[in-house]
């Protein structure tokens, strides 16, 4: 029986053969073109700017906000539903949150499915366990999310703008996820202007943060700061990149690539810049089809 790993490698071998994309071998890194485009590919590599192909049996999206894979789905909450795109299928289905309109998503270690949600008088994370009936989970602290994370062992982080930006941690407790002991991170420095993603180092446990300071309107934009246990305790050390208006945080299986999203002065079209990772060295940027929420494949999980 084959491995994940390897139908993995298989499919992405397949997928790039097809195409005629040099670099069989190479991982993806897939992007939510929205409803026009489908789900967009391109073959990960240095300097990459290579032009996306579509993935078969993707299109329809109706809009899009962030995306997760498991290895074998890629799932995008559209502010609406969820939309689950087979990998080994090449089917694209959607399936309702009944817990409210999904904003973000993540997988845990275990393939647990997070879902940051917003409802017209309140906010949630809901948490799809593989082999257990769905729940949601309440925190007082959350009023707005927007970006999603998961560490490790279980712990939720999702940044919030508005009234109160910043990131909220979920503890994990003994029955999963405890919204009863969630708190506002007291992060130095602190979320400035808009919070625009969250990701967690799965090898390390170490929280990144992106942010833009400015908010959209020039200056110091595309700041990436990451925090070492315990968050908030020790001063972070940040990045900044100096992106336009940069939203969207991801890291490559094994940690050693960084991408976020950007968009140009007066808006699209968007674009997925690479860098190295812990460096920050710039590897390119990949464009070519409106790219939105992204996410690499094969994907670590958590992611």
């Amino acid at each position: 029986m084959k491995t994940q790993a390897s139908l993995l490698a298989t499919l992405f071998a397949n997928a790039l053969a097809a195409h005629g994309t040099a670099g069989a071998s190479a991982p993806l890194l897939v992007a939510a073109g929205g409803e026009r485009l489908g789900l967009q590919a391109w073959a990960v590599g240095p300097l990459a700017r290579a032009t996306p192909f579509e993935l078969p049996g993707s299109r329809g999206l109706l809009g899009y906000g962030g995306m997760a894979s498991d290895g074998a789905r890629v799932v995008i909450g559209n502010g609406t539903t969820l939309a689950v795109y087979d990998l080994r299928a090449r089917r694209l289905t959607f399936v309702p949150d009944r817990f409210g309109h999904p904003l973000d998503v993540a997988f845990g270690r275990d393939g647990t499915l997070y879902v940051a949600n917003l409802r017209a008088d309140s906010a949630n994370v809901a948490v799809y366990p593989r082999n257990a009936a769905p729940r949601q989970v309440g925190c007082a602290a959350l009023v707005a999310p927007d970006h999603l994370a998961v560490d490790d062992e279980g712990d939720i982080f999702v940044t919030q703008n508005g009234a109160r930006p910043g990131v909220v941690e979920i503890p994990a407790g003994p029955n999963g996820p405890d919204g009863a002991r969630c708190t506002a991170l007291a992060l130095d420095p602190g979320v400035a202007g808009y919070a625009a993603g969250v990701a967690i180092d799965p090898k390390t446990d170490d929280l990144l943060v992106l942010d833009n300071p400015s908010r959209c309107a020039g200056g110091l934009e595309g700041r990436v700061t990451v925090y070492r246990r315990p968050y908030g305790r020790a001063r972070g050390r940040s990045l900044v990149l100096g992106r336009n208006c940069a939203s969207g945080l991801k890291l490559s299986a094994g940690s050693t690539l960084l991408y976020l999203g950007d968009e140009g002065t007066a808006g699209p079209p968007e674009i997925i810049l690479q860098y190295g990772y812990p460096s920050g060295r710039y590897l390119g940027a990949y464009g070519g089809g409106e790219p939105g929420a992204f996410v690499p494949l094969p994907a670590p999980l958590p992611n």
